[in-house]
């Protein structure tokens, strides 16, 4: 049996009807997001339990209130967890995001 689980990540002018896509294993079948906001994020999740989703990994952009928000949207009805930086790598992703424009 295939599991439906999903992955919702934010970025500028992302569009969940544009920004997706499907990866298929034998085990899972992931649905990928891109949203705009975390209001957007919480639409999109309820929007995916109710088309038979078990599991949410959210991006760290929606950080513990974004992801708080995505849970109360959904009723709690399936798991949502969200990435999270070692504190070491966080002035690597800074200094990344300062190069990156």
């Amino acid at each position: 049996m295939v599991r439906p689980i999903a992955f919702i990540f934010t970025s500028k002018g992302a569009s969940p009807d544009v920004h997706r896509a499907v990866l298929e294993t034998e085990q899972h079948r992931l649905d990928v997001r891109g949203v705009s906001s975390v209001d957007e994020g919480c639409k999109v999740a309820k929007q995916l339990v109710d088309e038979g989703c078990k599991l949410i990994e959210l991006c760290g952009g929606f950080g513990p209130e974004g992801t708080r928000k995505v849970i109360e949207a959904i009723g709690g009805k399936v798991p949502v967890g969200y990435i999270d930086w070692f504190p070491e790598e966080l002035e690597k992703r800074a200094q990344l995001n300062r190069t990156s424009g």
